[in-house]
């Protein structure tokens, strides 16, 4: 299990209220306004006794007639989609009298096919709900204590990767978050390359630093990310000459799917404007 699946299951078995708050932040129709989730409404999240054993990453028992099913991914697993139809159908079973919900949460965006809001075996077709969180501004999950350690792989749309980190550590310091949600925040700052930024954040407020156990795989992601930000770099450069320095700032601090979505646009863009629209 990868470092974000851990440092998810973990936060949602310690502090569940995050997950539900999270959720309707980031999808309001997912969770009913008023809905709350205890240490004692959660669900079991082994799935069978067979071996290997399957566990799903959260499982919640929602206003008496719900199921909520929550999966944290932060790479990219080509086998993910049935993992996850195969984990719904099975609380379906467990569960036969109650509504099953499940999101997927992305801490990085997948590729397009894995994105499929009906998922279908033979015969059955199983609607889920997908959040891509890096495509969610920063500035909705900063709005609170509990949603903010999910900021840091949030768009920061004006906010440089320093201040995004810094505001989240502010709002989790001010809350007296515990362990398990500065680990997330530190998480989810290194599936965009904010990393070496959260713990400058933390430094800052006065918090200890938390070094995650996967950096070797996120310094990888990282090391792709810096070549293509300077690639987008050295295209605006041929296309506009001049490149202020605050652009040159936001593309090497941007995530994966912004320096795409830039890139995309560097070819027919009129102006630095144009590219970095929207």
């Amino acid at each position: 299990m990868a470092g974000s699946d851990r440092a998810f299951r973990a936060l949602a078995h310690a502090e569940p209220e995050v997950i539900v708050e999270t959720l309707r932040v980031l999808c309001p129709a997912l969770v009913a306004e008023g809905a709350s989730v205890t240490p004692e409404d959660l669900e079991p999240t082994r799935l069978d006794a067979l071996a290997p054993a399957r566990e799903a990453d959260w499982v919640a028992r929602v206003r008496g007639t719900e199921l909520l099913h929550a999966e944290c991914q932060g790479y990219g697993e080509t086998d993910f989609p049935d993992r996850l139809l195969r984990y719904h159908l099975s609380l379906v079973l467990r569960a036969w009298s109650r509504r099953v919900r499940s999101v997927a949460l992305w801490l990085k965006r997948p590729p397009e096919a894995q994105l499929a809001r009906v998922l279908r075996h033979g015969s059955v077709h199983v609607e889920v709900e997908h959040i891509v969180v890096p495509e969610v501004a920063a500035e909705s999950l900063l709005g609170s204590a509990r949603t903010a350690c999910f900021a840091p792989a949030a768009t920061p749309g004006p906010l440089t990767a320093e201040a995004l980190c810094l505001r989240a550590a502010e709002l989790l310091r001010a809350d007296g978050a515990g362990w398990f949600r500065w680990h997330m925040a530190v998480v989810c700052a290194a599936t965009q390359g904010r990393y070496h930024a959260m713990l400058r954040a933390m430094d800052q407020v006065g918090v200890e630093r938390i070094v995650i156990e996967d950096l070797v795989e996120f310094g990888k992601d990282q090391g792709r990310l810096e070549g293509e930000a300077k690639l987008l770099l050295r295209q605006l450069a041929l296309r506009f000459r001049a490149i202020p320095d605050e652009v040159a700032a936001r593309v090497r601090s941007a995530s994966e799917a912004e320096l795409e979505r830039w890139g995309d646009r560097v070819l027919t863009a009129a102006s630095l404007d144009e590219v970095f629209a929207g």
